[in-house]
């Protein structure tokens, strides 16, 4: 099954004598394109949305048969509507080419056409020409972002409460916590972690290592905007500010599998597909349901489809505390070495980033089992002391003992590195054995709304 994703592009007529949106709207039917589109508010614009998959993002298109299929890619359909319309300029997937007549370079691969491969050799050879005039006169811009995430850039929080679902560790957590200087509630969704605060999170997207899934909730506290939601999984990023989705095309009315799969994979769509992945066993649905809500009741509706508990959208929307949030843990802002104590009892109780088997290893010898670690560092500096013994007699005697006082002094330095790492990390577990058995206890979202 294709992973289609959505790629927003705006289309605006130089001259609105020569091209009308009507013209655009037939171009999109002609090539029968599946998307999203409407004139914009200036009059001479046409904003769309399409689906694109693939590296070399290919359009969803409906054949003859009616099946969706890959199509042109996104170079290649700028350089179609350069050759069908007039004086336009188009933005379309981090790309922006503009001009009186040319667009910019397209690539075009021999093995995509039924034509004659010399010819389409020499059409690349005159296009890529085109493009590095463009470029030397200013007009071919690149806006994609340098964090190599594509899809929409993100939004100017809001400076109210926020909620954050991501594939995190608990031992990410206090870092997250101090570097933002606010309180968390933290609850288990899944595989991940439920993060609500009252102030706005932007560290969880800078804490090593980045997170593969991220959903975002952010809520203004003045209630003078809408609520803002930030998906992003691996490199692909979506945003949602209950505005409404834009109108399927004109021509996708008639055709029952063309309306299905603009529903599915564009405007909400788009943003439930990518906020369900196969993370949050929440249903596309009711997901996709909630972002169509009125703006008001935005939060609530996408907290119920979550199958998250109610008190989260009361403090979301300034209802209620951390505290009235059930099955949660509050992670407070702390000291640094308070944070880092925190941070590796987590990762040795199993809750951390490295592999849960790895340090259910260093917990039974180091913390479960410390009296191996002490009969082994017994040994080691018993056996040590003799080396340093037979070395400091070779002394005496004028024999060489330079190597065998070196691996003596390792020797016993390691022994009582290892019996001091020890009684570190069980200070480390008792200060913290309280907290991690409760979370350990806490239910899980997931199993609470399967049941």
């Amino acid at each position: 099954m294709a992973a289609w994703r959505s790629v927003r592009g705006h289309i605006e007529r130089l001259d609105p004598d020569l091209t009308s949106n009507e013209d655009v709207e037939r171009f999109f039917a002609d090539e029968h394109i599946l998307g999203r589109g409407r004139q914009d508010e200036s009059g001479t614009g046409y904003e769309f949305e399409l689906a694109v998959v693939g590296r070399r993002r290919r359009v969803a298109t409906l054949d003859e048969e009616g099946l969706v299929i890959r199509g042109l890619s996104i170079s290649e359909l700028v350089v179609l509507l350069q050759e069908r319309l007039e004086k336009i300029a188009v933005e379309l997937g981090g790309k922006v080419a503009y001009g009186p007549i040319d667009l910019g370079v397209v690539d075009v691969d021999v093995d995509e056409y039924d034509l004659d491969p010399q010819l389409l050799k020499d059409l690349a050879a005159e296009r890529e020409q085109t493009g590095e005039n463009l470029e030397a006169e200013g007009r071919l811009e690149d806006t994609r972002a340098d964090d190599d995430i594509v899809g929409d850039d993100v939004p100017d929080l809001k400076d109210g409460p926020m909620m954050v679902v991501a594939n995190i560790s608990m031992s990410e957590i206090p870092a997250i916590v101090n570097t933002d200087n606010t309180a968390v509630a933290v609850s288990k969704l899944g595989v991940a972690r439920v993060l609500v605060a009252e102030e706005s999170l932007t560290a969880y997207d800078t804490i090593f290592p980045r997170p593969s899934y991220v959903m975002a909730l952010s809520t203004d506290r003045a209630k003078e905007a809408n609520p803002t939601l930030i998906v992003r999984r691996d490199n692909v990023r979506i945003c949602w500010e209950w505005e409404g989705e834009l109108p399927p095309f004109g021509w996708i009315a008639s055709n029952a599998t063309a309306e299905q799969f603009v529903i599915d994979e564009l405007g909400a769509g788009a943003v439930a597909r990518l906020a369900v992945a196969d993370v949050i066993e929440a249903r596309f649905a009711d997901v996709r349901q909630a972002l169509l809500r009125d703006a008001r009741d935005g939060t609530d509706a996408l907290i119920r489809a979550l199958g998250l508990p109610a008190e989260i959208g009361d403090v979301l929307e300034g209802r209620a505390p951390l505290a009235a949030i059930p099955a949660s843990q509050i992670v407070q802002p702390q000291s640094f070495p308070q944070a880092f104590h925190d941070t590796l009892a987590w990762e040795i109780a199993g809750e951390g980033v490295v592999e849960p088997q790895v340090m259910n290893a260093v917990r039974k010898v180091y913390v479960d089992r410390p009296w191996l670690v002490s009969v082994a560092s017994a040994a080691q500096a018993a056996a040590s002391g003799a080396a340093l013994a037979i070395a400091y007699s070779r002394a005496k005697r004028g024999v060489g003992s330079k190597m065998l006082t070196i691996i003596g002094i390792w020797s016993l330095l390691s022994a009582f590195t290892r019996i001091g790492t020890t009684t570190y990390l069980q200070e480390v577990m008792n200060r913290n054995a309280e907290e991690i058995t409760t979370w350990q206890n806490v239910r899980n979202w997931h199993e609470a709304t399967s049941q």
